[in-house]
């Protein structure tokens, strides 16, 4: 028999002026406990912490910069000797254009501090699981949107 339990209170903030600012924080730590009847002398119970910040801040001119921005830390265990951390943070700033803006420009910073390591690890009870895998490390994003608000079909033939 094996018991595994993730504890992940949190606190969410958050704040909202239209064209002006839109910010939302989410952080808090987390508490893994995990134990098996198989070999009940193993402890991979461990602390670690989530965050995350996104907003968009409105300037003159028709620009707005922002951030999607995640962290993560896995203290060591018993399976584990380590501490794990990232911070994958996102930037980008982006240019819109026609009075309605329906036209935008959108420069994009993606793992700006290159820590997207394609690592995860895992431990529960006697299974431990460390996957290293391909991934998109620091890389840059030009975007040109067009948002087309009517696509109706015409008028219905009778």
């Amino acid at each position: 028999m094996s018991k595994n339990l993730v504890l992940n209170p949190s606190v969410n903030l958050g704040m909202y002026k239209e064209q002006k600012v839109q910010l939302g924080l989410n952080i808090g730590p987390t508490y893994t406990i995990s134990q098996t009847s198989l070999q009940p002398n193993i402890n991979n119970n461990g602390w670690g912490a989530l965050g995350s910040i996104d907003g968009t801040v409105y300037l003159p001119g028709k620009f707005e910069v922002g951030t999607y921005s995640d962290y993560q830390y896995n203290a060591a265990t018993a399976s584990f000797h380590q501490n794990f951390s990232k911070f994958l943070l996102n930037l980008f700033i982006t240019k819109n254009f026609l009075k309605d803006n329906r036209l935008s420009i959108e420069l994009w910073g993606n793992d700006l501090l290159n820590q997207n390591s394609g690592f995860s690890r895992n431990a529960q009870a006697n299974l431990v699981t460390q996957t290293t895998y391909n991934t998109l490390k620091r890389y840059y994003m030009l975007t040109i949107n067009y948002n087309f608000t009517k696509m109706g079909a015409g008028t219905p033939k009778q």
